[in-house]
């Protein structure tokens, strides 16, 4: 997931979000919406202890999450 790789002032900063950062919030949304190839996908086997991000906002308390497969 990538957000703004920009502030208000156009200064550069990190825009990736990972699972781990959506375990941190201090709040869970109730609603997420991911829209982007495969956003509902699981991570492969190969890679175990890999969290998918869907499956992360459940964790952290999100009630709802709309994602894609296309």
């Amino acid at each position: 997931l990538v957000l703004s790789q920009r502030d208000a002032a156009g200064r550069q900063i990190p825009g990736d979000v990972r699972a781990a950062d959506l375990l941190r919030w201090p709040r869970a949304p109730r609603l997420v919406v991911l829209s982007a190839c495969d956003a509902a996908s699981e991570p492969s086997r190969q890679a175990p202890g890999l969290l998918s991000l869907t499956r992360a906002l459940h964790a952290r308390g999100t009630e709802h999450v709309v994602a894609s497969l296309w």
